[in-house]
């Protein structure tokens, strides 16, 4: 490749980087707003169904799944698989308002978002919601003693698990994915009792995974 073409190819990538800064970089980001967000209705939902699968899929397409609002830019995911950023003229449309000591977000088209945790460093993003989702789907179990959390993994009866909230496991709405160095398990809650099945992959979607009969953990509220 000669210079002259070195040259155009460098000032065509260097213009397309402003293009896309100018779109999504934000401007006048409140300070005190800054940290993560997720849906107000992912929440009312997810505390009702301790389901992650059946909130997410209740919501979708119409919300953003989660929102890491950082000093001059908003990232949101797919499904918590593929992140974007949020486009600038999206975000001037949205209002900012505080209530008690909760802080919130209501986006372009009007939908609601509560903030989970202040954080802005981006390697923490998605551990974050992870240990969230986990505090809320297994709150009314840690009154088992032998049931635990710690940051985003939860241990069982001696078994530790971390969650997955990448659909690129999904079945149908069972209530979570889990992981450990053996594979993968759905996490299956009815009313005051759970149990954890072992998952097998889809042999036609190599990335999907349905639930099996074989049942590996069950427990309740008290034991």
């Amino acid at each position: 490749m000669n210079y002259p073409k070195k040259i155009l190819i460098l000032i065509i990538s260097l213009f397309s980087m402003k293009i896309y800064a100018g779109e999504y970089k934000l401007e006048n980001v409140p300070a005190e707003y800054m940290g993560i967000y997720v849906p107000s209705t992912y929440e009312l939902l997810l505390n009702t169904y301790k389901s992650h699968e059946k909130a997410m899929n209740k919501i979708a397409p119409t919300h953003y799944d989660v929102l890491f609002l950082k000093k001059d830019i908003c990232y949101s995911t797919l499904r918590f698989n593929d992140q974007y950023a949020v486009s600038k003229d999206d975000f001037e449309a949205w209002e900012f308002f505080r209530k008690g000591d909760d802080y919130y977000i209501l986006d372009e088209n009007n939908y609601l978002y509560r903030r989970i945790d202040k954080n802005t460093v981006d390697s923490k993003d998605y551990e974050i919601v992870e240990e969230y989702v986990l505090s809320v789907i297994f709150r009314d179990f840690l009154s088992n003693k032998k049931i635990s959390l710690k940051n985003n993994s939860v241990n069982i009866y001696g078994t530790k698990y971390k969650v997955l909230l990448d659909p690129s496991y999904s079945d149908a709405e069972k209530a979570l994915y889990l992981v450990n160095s053996k594979g993968v398990y759905f996490l299956i809650i009815d009313g005051l009792n759970a149990k954890i099945v072992k998952a097998e992959r889809n042999e036609e979607f190599v990335m999907e995974y349905y639930p099996t009969d074989i049942v590996v953990q069950e427990f309740s509220l008290s034991n």
